[in-house]
């Protein structure tokens, strides 16, 4: 359905397709796969981890949908209370989400608020 909106004279994404996107990533299924393909040029990610269907299986349903939401609420808001609101999940900002190069402290919190329940990979190398 995205395609529909693609302008394809300047082979770019319309602001509505950027929309439709969003909405179809939100609900974890198909397109969640091809972007998460896509993300990293099929390297695996932490979007590889989640969604309906997941292409790294491991999480618990719970944890493979809620990151959806927190992936989309986190690209479009510009304040964390504005991603509170979003996401509907209210956990306290702690210092590693304030330090650019606590990536990976801040990446091991937001999965726990997910309540995933294994380290998806540690350092630069996978679990």
């Amino acid at each position: 359905a995205v395609q529909q909106n693609m302008d394809a004279d300047a082979n770019a994404l319309s602001n509505s397709a950027l929309i439709e996107l969003g909405d179809a990533l939100l609900l974890g299924g198909p397109e969640w796969n091809r972007y998460a393909l896509w993300y990293s040029s099929g390297v695996p990610n932490d979007l590889m981890h989640a969604g309906q269907s997941p292409l790294i299986p491991g999480l618990s349903l719970e944890s493979r949908m809620m990151y959806p939401t927190y992936y989309r609420c986190g690209s479009i808001i510009s304040s964390h209370s504005d991603f509170a609101r979003c996401s509907g999940i209210n956990h306290s900002i702690s210092q590693a989400f304030l330090n650019a190069s606590s990536y990976e402290d801040a990446r091991r919190e937001t999965w726990a608020a997910i309540r995933a329940d294994i380290p998806l990979w540690t350092g630069y190398g996978f679990a």
